[in-house]
């Protein structure tokens, strides 16, 4: 544990890119849909319970 850890750099000549930020739409879509399927999921489940 009490060693040092260096942090991971891409190797030399590693191709990687940046990626692109979504636009103002996308995000708060990315974050909404989860919701809507865990949301669906619970509904459903109420109601096969009942």
């Amino acid at each position: 544990m009490g060693q040092q850890r260096s942090s991971q750099r891409p190797f030399k000549g590693a191709n990687r890119s940046l990626r692109q930020r979504l636009n103002w739409r996308g995000e708060p879509a990315l974050a909404f849909a989860p919701t809507a399927v865990v949301s669906g999921v619970l509904a459903f489940v109420e109601v096969l319970s009942q």
